[in-house]
């Protein structure tokens, strides 16, 4: 916790600049009351089918904010026509609006010059053809907001529904001044802080909305990858340090899959996605054109985002910043010293599917391909279907996945037929048995936040039935920590079997004897075998070991930061500002990056969870391969850190040894400031101590539905998840694919300042690794990656 002393510092540079004061109502800025989920009508509204956008034309996308009907139609018809919104600190009248229209989000339209989709959320989806390039200029349309009395804000109406925390680093449009410096937990010891934002400093952010598409999973040159740091405002008034441009071109050369575009800005991407700034991206061609008899299409493919959300009893969006304490499922600030309006993660009791809550759909007695995305912030889904409202899934249709985020498995497989892998370590001091600690008990679809599951689902047989898609992962994964009800959270969309088909079904049948997806040239390139071993002629360049880290507030528990090898976003030192030993700066020194993978490598990433949460982790550029997972002897990941003979036990030894610590700082883990030993000297690079001889159990290799190519991977606390990595296109056979050999149709080194890669695009600022639980991600738990033409580090 802080000091008293850090304490009355902030209190006065509170009072000297006038900030908010605590509120007692349910968010900082505006007077609002929560809307129990539970009390929500379900299964009324139909599902909403987003509208498809032709990607191979040129198009303009544009973020909006608009009005929606996310909860059920007869609610909203209930409220009154005209509501004012009161300021949480004074009462006095804000802004006026009609909350019978709906909720207030943001989301993208789409022109293609010839027509206009959208705007909703989640967004109109692009389909686009592999191998055809797509040009997308992005506009922030996120204006000043005015409503019907002339009241007008400095920003759009969300800015005060969706609180920014300024402790964290983030955009910082204003380039708000440093009011002081920030404080730390060891004694009142101060050092600057990274957005020149002091923490625990409650000022309001109002002003420019900045945003930053990224295409999620795809194969893309930097300079449109949507760096955290390429932000831009409404009219490219205000933009990042590593802005290049605003008008994007993705290359489509990946092979036929699922991706989607969403928003991406530093240290806000929580509550830009929060607001609905997402949509699906379909890659059309090979090997999907290849699959005979035809995959489910037209009126028989839909997509389905899956998120969830909070709302007031006025149906506007409620995201907990702090008041009521109760207000939340996951509860208040843990350290509302240092972030007083960020909250661990956010987790909604409002189960919306494209933007609307709770729908059903109808379907025919036929066969149907579902596009599924996990669009949450931070809840993951054990989906499976139940008959009516039976908790059984005896009498309900198998679910057929066919493709992972990175395209199409070999063979469908039928999720009924195994319990995904989960841990959960149930005894950490001694060693807990590796066998114990599943989560599940029986067959589920299991999905992270980004991932995404093409699936095919069979009504045939059905007629006349109606089943329900449930939920039963616990929140926060694996271990919970809020109650899972199953009328609420575990319920999330309905199907409607028709009596009759409109025409017969001669769709790809996945449960059909010997049914192929992929055959021939189309196979997957493996990297890894299902025995979790390297595949055959793969040889690995070099090897990583990485960990997963948080600090835990000693007398709260919460998490004060979450982080990637102990290091923060930018790379540098906290305490006084330098870069990190073994880091290398880039984009005009404001970062400073470790990961430096060569083009044309192959590496072993291996990922050590010293943290008590499940976390999916996505790496931009590529997609890659699980090669296994192992559960390891962790000890206490909670301080006191005092399990003698373990991993963290061993971690924190060579912390209090390390020579090169702040002065001032007491012995311990010091927390962003980077591995205990040298990141270059360690035999596996990362700078972290070897987890082998704590290892339990024999390896898991992965699951049977994600025996594919991954961007998102969920990794499980008290394991070490080994991944795959190869940094070439997904296609390229593993003798045709050489370190320092580019085969990419862009040159994904070129740097900053580049006017032409030799592939006709501009330079850009690198990529980055990251949790994909989006209030995580926000709160440091990301690192910048830079690839490289010669340099294996």
């Amino acid at each position: 916790m802080i000091s008293n002393l850090s304490k009355l510092k902030v209190a006065a540079l509170i009072l000297c600049v006038g900030f908010l004061s605590t509120p007692v109502h349910a968010n900082q800025q505006v007077k609002q009351k929560v809307l129990k989920g539970i009390k929500v009508h379900k299964f009324v509204d139909p599902l909403p089918i987003p509208q498809r956008a032709d990607g191979t034309k040129k198009l303009v996308v544009s973020a909006e904010e608009f009005q929606q009907k996310i909860l059920p139609d007869s609610f909203y018809r209930k409220l009154p026509s005209s509501l004012v919104y009161k300021s949480a600190k004074t009462g006095e009248p804000l802004f006026t609006i009609n909350p019978r229209k709906g909720t207030y989000v943001w989301g993208y339209k789409v022109n293609d010059g010839d027509k206009e989709y959208g705007p909703f959320f989640p967004a109109p989806t692009i389909e686009v053809k592999r191998g055809v390039k797509t040009k997308i200029e992005y506009k922030n349309n996120l204006h000043r907001f005015t409503d019907k009395k002339g009241h007008r804000l400095a920003g759009p109406l969300l800015q005060k529904f969706l609180t920014v925390d300024l402790s964290f680093q983030w955009a910082n449009p204003l380039k708000l001044p440093s009011f002081g410096q920030g404080f730390d937990t060891y004694n009142a010891t101060t050092y600057p802080f990274g957005t020149g934002m002091p923490q625990g400093n409650p000022g309001i952010y109002e002003g420019p909305q900045p945003m930053v598409p990224h295409l999620h999973g795809a194969e893309v040159p930097s300079f449109s990858d949507g760096d955290p740091n390429s932000w831009f405002t409404p009219h490219e008034g205000r933009t990042g340090v590593s802005y290049v441009t605003n008008k994007y071109v993705y290359p489509n050369m990946q092979p036929a899959t699922t991706l989607w575009y969403h928003d991406h800005v530093l240290g806000e991407t929580r509550l830009n996605v929060f607001a609905g700034l997402a949509g699906f991206y379909l890659i059309r061609g090979e090997p999907e054109s290849s699959v005979s008899p035809r995959l489910p299409h037209g009126d028989y493919e839909i997509e389905l985002a899956i998120a969830d959300r909070q709302f007031d009893k006025h149906g506007q969006l409620f995201f907990p910043d702090g008041n009521p304490l109760t207000a939340g499922l996951n509860g208040p600030p843990g350290n509302p010293d240092i972030n007083p309006y960020a909250i661990p993660e956010f987790f909604g009791d409002v189960i919306c599917v494209n933007g609307k809550s709770w729908p059903y759909l109808e379907v025919e007695p036929r066969r149907y391909r579902f596009r599924l995305l996990n669009a949450s912030n931070a809840r993951m889904y054990g989906l499976y279907l139940t008959e009516g409202k039976s908790s059984t899934q005896v009498s309900s249709p198998a679910i057929w996945q066919i493709g992972t985020d990175g395209g199409l498995l070999n063979r469908p497989v039928n999720i009924n037929s195994f319990v995904p892998y989960t841990y959960n370590p149930s005894n950490l001091c001694p060693p807990s048995d590796p066998n114990l600690g599943p989560v599940f008990d029986a067959p589920s679809l299991f999905l992270a936040p980004a991932e995404r599951a093409d699936i095919i689902i069979d009504f045939a047989g059905f007629e006349g039935k109606t089943f329900t898609m449930n939920n039963n992962a616990p929140a926060p994964f694996p271990g919970g920590g809020t109650t899972l009800d199953p009328d609420d959270e575990g319920l999330v969309m309905q199907f409607r079997v028709k009596k009759h088909r409109s025409s017969k079904d001669r769709s790809f049948n996945p449960a059909a004897h010997n049914a192929k997806l992929r055959k021939g040239s189309n196979k997957i390139v493996r990297l890894a075998n299902s025995k979790g071993q390297l595949a055959h002629g793969v040889t690995p360049n070099l090897t990583r070991s990485l960990v997963m880290i948080e600090q835990e507030d000693p007398y709260s528990t919460a998490p004060v930061v979450v982080t990637l090898n102990n290091t923060s976003y930018d790379g540098k030192n906290p305490y006084n500002g330098k870069p990190l030993p073994d880091s290398v700066p880039y984009n005009k020194h404001s970062i400073y990056v470790t990961e430096i993978p060569q083009v044309g490598s192959t590496e072993i990433w291996e990922i050590v969870n010293l943290t008590p949460d499940a976390h999916p982790i996505h790496i931009h550029l590529i997609q890659f391969q699980i090669l296994n997972r192992q559960a390891f002897y962790v000890g206490n990941i909670a301080p006191p850190f005092t399990c003698t003979g373990s991993y963290r036990d061993l971690y924190e030894n060579l912390w209090n040894a390390y020579k090169g610590r702040p002065h001032g700082v007491p012995p311990g883990t010091v927390y962003t400031y980077g591995p205990p030993l040298r990141y270059l000297k360690t035999p596996k690079l990362g700078g972290n101590p070897d987890v082998t001889p704590f290892l339990l159990g024999d390896i898991v290799p992965c699951d049977p539905n994600e025996f594919g190519w991954k961007d998102t991977v969920k990794m499980y606390p008290g394991t070490v998840t080994r991944l795959v990595t190869r940094w070439a296109p997904q296609s390229i056979p593993v003798d045709h694919v050489k370190a320092g050999h580019n085969h990419f149709k862009f040159d994904p080194a070129a740097k900053l300042g580049v006017k032409d890669d030799g592939f006709g695009y501009p330079g850009g600022s690198g990529y980055v690794w990251h949790c994909h639980i989006t209030d995580h991600e926000d709160n440091m738990m990301m690192r910048p990656f830079q690839v490289s033409h010669s340099s294996q580090r």
